[in-house]
């Protein structure tokens, strides 16, 4: 519905809406141009982060990995094909960019159902590892939630690590990862609401994504193409670094959510604090990069010597100081937010992102921009590079904050209620699980850890 939506003003109202913002009518309709035949990527892209998102919260993460790997190999030449062979221009990125979003969550969706080839399957979904019945606070392992596997035979999830590839058919490597729809669950209204509750918070956090994007609009307005091409080639910078810090979130989100829980709080913890630790000496590393860099890495983007394309490159240097400062704090803000989202404090996220962007950065960013009847600064492009800088700075010390204030005892204790309350709406109960286990040693029962974390699976991103 949301994809729906959203091609549905892609198709026809992007054009007018950029034109009635100030956008030069030029730019605004090849942006049209290019968002239409964004749209089928649309819904390719939609259906692989919720795919990502559910594996990876059971800590399954090699198909994904498997199917971006596939995708980024085909991209480069993909592009080249439609850009230049075919002689599409700016029209072939759109159409290889769509065509590589729908065939990542297709190679997925092969692997999760074993069409891929059983070696690939076993190789891609991972072992169940032995476990003892007892377990203890600080152990960092999490292993395997057996209950929604009882029915698949106990050389699969027996427990014991053996694969035998001659017994595990399609169907039943798919059930690793689900066990299939539960009619009482889905109309459990109490649950869905919760759920929703949790999702809404999440897409207010995504809302940190309407920001940058406003910002790039209020530079075509104050500069006209000049300021949109440079925030343009500054946020492709930022893009890239940031999906360096997207793998510390997703990392973050599930560790802190399966140990919440198996309730195991001094392991989320533990998790929840060295993640931004990992974090900071990466981001670092990148923002020491943008400074010395920033007079080459601006000509990787221009591919060109003319003095357009190089005075472009030098408008681009300028804003990567801060550029610099901003990977960083936006890498931390981002691993914190993955830990809140474990935690299924979504609602405090959005708050944070509500504050720091739309009631402080871009009101800041209109004063250092634009003239304002003689009260603003006149900076154009770079105030709205500052403004962005210090809102971000804004929302990383208030996730910060939540993180350091969060009792993950008592995150821990929710978690082991709410999975309860749904057990109970599914009609299912502790005894009857333990009695559906296959009858071995290392058998992780349910109360000692379930896979997945309801709270994480509720933390969804839309786009």
């Amino acid at each position: 519905g949301v994809c729906s939506a959203v091609s549905l003003f892609w198709c026809v109202g992007v054009g007018p809406f950029l034109v009635a913002t100030g956008q030069d009518p030029e730019v605004a309709a090849l942006a049209a141009l290019y968002l239409r035949l964004l749209v089928p990527g649309l819904f390719g892209s939609s259906l692989n982060f919720a795919l990502q998102k559910f594996l990876q919260v059971q800590g399954i993460t090699k198909p994904p990995l498997f199917a971006s790997t596939i995708t980024a190999a085909v991209h480069a030449p993909l592009n080249w094909l439609t850009i230049h062979a075919m002689g599409f221009g700016f029209r072939g990125a759109a159409i290889a960019t769509s065509l590589n979003q729908i065939i990542t969550p297709l190679v997925v969706l092969a692997i999760m159902n074993g069409f891929c080839g059983e070696w690939i399957s076993l190789l891609l979904l991972p072992p169940q590892p032995e476990s003892s019945s007892s377990s203890s606070d600080g152990d960092l392992a999490v292993p395997t939630d057996t209950t929604a596997l009882s029915s698949s035979p106990p050389s699969v999830v027996g427990g014991h690590g053996r694969r035998e590839p001659a017994k595990l058919s399609s169907s039943e490597a798919y059930l690793r990862c689900w066990p299939g729809w539960s009619r009482s669950g889905a109309l459990d209204l109490r649950s869905l609401a919760a759920f929703l509750r949790l999702a809404l918070g999440g897409i207010v956090m995504m809302m940190e994504w309407w920001a940058s994007e406003i910002a790039i609009l209020m530079a075509g307005v104050c500069d006209g193409a000049v300021g949109v091409s440079t925030m343009a080639l500054y946020q492709t910078t930022n893009s890239f670094i940031f999906m360096i810090a997207v793998g510390f979130q997703v990392s973050a989100s599930t560790r802190v959510g399966q140990h919440l829980g198996s309730h195991s709080p001094r392991s989320a913890k533990l998790a929840a604090y060295v993640a931004p630790w990992l974090t900071l000496c990466t981001s670092s590393g990148f923002g020491l990069a943008l400074i010395l860099g920033r007079h080459q890495i601006p000509l990787l983007f221009t591919g060109s010597a003319d003095v357009e394309a190089l005075e472009l490159a030098q408008r681009v240097g300028l804003t990567y100081p801060f550029l610099s400062v901003y990977v960083i704090l936006d890498a931390l803000s981002t691993v914190f937010g993955g830990v809140m989202q474990g935690c299924g404090h979504q609602k405090q996220g959005g708050v944070i992102v509500l504050l720091s962007y739309f009631v402080f950065a871009l009101p800041f960013c209109a004063f250092l921009a634009f003239p304002l009847g003689g009260r603003g600064l006149s900076m154009g492009y770079m105030g709205i590079v500052a403004g962005m800088t210090l809102g971000t700075g804004l929302q990383c010390a208030g996730n910060w904050f939540v993180v350091w204030r969060t009792d993950f005892g008592a995150d821990a204790d929710k978690a082991k209620n709410w999975l309860a309350t749904t057990l109970r709406g599914t009609g299912q109960s502790e005894s009857a699980n333990e009695r559906s286990l296959p009858a071995t040693s290392n058998t992780v029962k349910y109360q000692e850890l379930p896979r997945v974390s309801i709270k994480e699976t509720s933390s969804v991103s839309v786009y």
